[in-house]
């Protein structure tokens, strides 16, 4: 079964130069946020400077991934589409490094390989996944070995940070 990541619910557009993404507790699923004024929850920075048309897809709590052995399949929380580039976010807002890195990079993998499956991927040569954590906002070097075994694996740049640049 191919899952369907261009439902009408939980999308939006925006060809802001920067924007928000946010994951607030209590409040799902993801969503983008264009008001500067509410920099303080927004847990990704989108940096748009050549104003794109984007896309954004919320993903887990809206988009139906099969089950596996009658459990839901953890995924991550946003799609962003834009020309010929995909790239998914899994925000994070934790301390403990081990764990929100552990769990992001798993839930990145099982989104990109369902829409690996899917005719739309083929429309999206350049692909790219965040893991994105406002308590940990820069990238760390220490991350080398893991964005390099992300990208045999999975075929597609992982950065750990919470800037997105759009490039």
């Amino acid at each position: 079964m191919s899952v369907n990541f261009f439902l009408g619910k939980c999308q939006d557009d925006s060809d802001e130069k920067i924007f928000g993404l946010c994951d607030r507790p209590g409040r799902r699923p993801a969503f983008l946020d264009k008001d500067r004024n509410n920099r303080n929850i927004w847990t990704a920075i989108i940096v748009n400077k050549q104003r794109y048309q984007v896309r954004f897809v919320a993903v887990d709590y809206c988009i139906s991934f099969p089950r596996v052995d009658n459990k839901k399949v953890k995924r991550c929380d946003a799609a962003i589409f834009y020309n010929s580039t995909v790239t998914f976010i899994e925000l994070k807002e934790r301390s403990n490094q081990r764990k929100w890195l552990t769990d992001g990079d798993a839930q990145l993998k099982n989104a990109i390989e369902h829409f690996k499956k899917t005719d739309a991927a083929a429309d999206y040569p350049v692909k790219r996944a965040y893991i994105a954590n406002r308590k940990q906002p820069r990238f760390n070097k220490a991350h080398v070995r893991r964005m390099d075994e992300f990208f045999d694996e999975t075929g597609y740049v992982l950065r750990i940070q919470n800037s997105v640049i759009l490039e």
